[in-house]
């Protein structure tokens, strides 16, 4: 237990608003969708939104932030999920991670350390937590895997 003067009692429990860390549980999500074969990095993102009019921008651009942003992702995961992206992650991540003190709204994610240690797990031991399936080790091997880009 930590305590800091003017903040109070913190723990491994205490909440927090994930910020920008958000974007990861969206990744996570969206690479689930690939998984599935309802999303492809390589497809227009008016494709998996049904668009007749391509926008220039492919799902694999959002996914490593070359274009688009967090809304877009938000998007993409909840058409191609059918539900959306905060009902995603609450019943694809944060249910089979056991992340019980985590909560996902159209505000963004509120988690814990203890919680956002479980994601860490799953993705340190190539998508599993304890015995519970997140993604296929290929999938958390993509996720991880740094290109170099030549000229």
């Amino acid at each position: 237990m930590l305590f800091r003067s003017n903040f109070g009692t913190l723990t491994p429990q205490t909440a927090f608003d994930a910020g920008t860390l958000s974007d990861l549980f969206l990744s996570v999500a969206a690479m689930r969708e690939m998984e599935q074969g309802r999303l492809a990095p390589g497809d227009d993102v008016s494709k998996p939104l049904g668009e007749q009019t391509p926008r220039g921008i492919t799902v694999g651009q959002v996914l490593t932030h070359q274009a688009g942003d967090a809304r877009l992702l938000a998007e993409l995961v909840a058409k191609t999920s059918g539900m959306p992206a905060p009902n995603n992650i609450a019943a694809n991540i944060f249910q089979p991670l056991l992340m019980t003190g985590s909560r996902a709204d159209d505000m963004g994610i509120r988690t814990s350390a203890s919680d956002i240690a479980h994601l860490m797990i799953a993705l340190v031991n190539g998508g599993t937590y304890e015995t519970r399936p997140l993604l296929q080790p290929a999938t958390v091997d993509t996720m991880e895997r740094s290109e170099e880009h030549t000229s």
